[in-house]
């Protein structure tokens, strides 16, 4: 029931059974939405603080060590959104934080500032070695086997 308190404020009284079913008019969708989340995030304090510190150590250091990727890939004119640090997130774990430093970096250098060619350049890498001059060799030997003898050995 609606009743009139002294500051000439509408307040809703509480039904015998029905006070759950009928919403408070007095916070909108948003605010008890607002509500249960920081509630949520009283809890995840609690658990945080069952958690001892040298798991909360390591994960400040992941963290820290995902954060310095981050930055990198924006000096290297990444632009930076959540699904795209998400992606990051995920190839640190399958490549490392240097190859995906040095990858942007090789990448910024040759003018070409695209994920898929940073994740070839991450691929070829993984698949030929990462040693510049192996891998200039392995290409340069195969490149001219097809032409058998030369003219000029004639």
């Amino acid at each position: 029931m609606l009743s009139l308190k002294e500051n000439k404020a509408y307040t809703l009284g509480k039904i015998n059974g029905l006070e759950s079913c009928i919403q408070s008019v007095y916070k909108t969708d948003t605010q008890i939405r607002l509500d249960e989340i920081s509630i949520d995030k009283s809890n995840v304090e609690r658990g945080k603080s069952s958690l001892d510190k040298d798991n909360i150590k390591s994960l400040q250091v992941v963290v820290h060590s995902n954060n310095e990727v981050f930055k990198h890939f924006e000096k290297c004119g990444f632009i930076m959104s959540p699904k795209f640090m998400e992606f990051i997130a995920a190839d640190i774990k399958v490549y490392s934080a240097k190859w995906l430093i040095d990858a942007a970096t090789e990448s910024m250098k040759r003018g070409k500032i695209n994920y898929k060619y940073l994740l070839a350049i991450l691929q070829n890498w993984k698949a030929d070695g990462r040693d510049k001059k192996a891998t200039m060799q392995r290409a340069n030997a195969g490149a001219y086997k097809d032409f058998g003898d030369s003219v000029l050995d004639n």
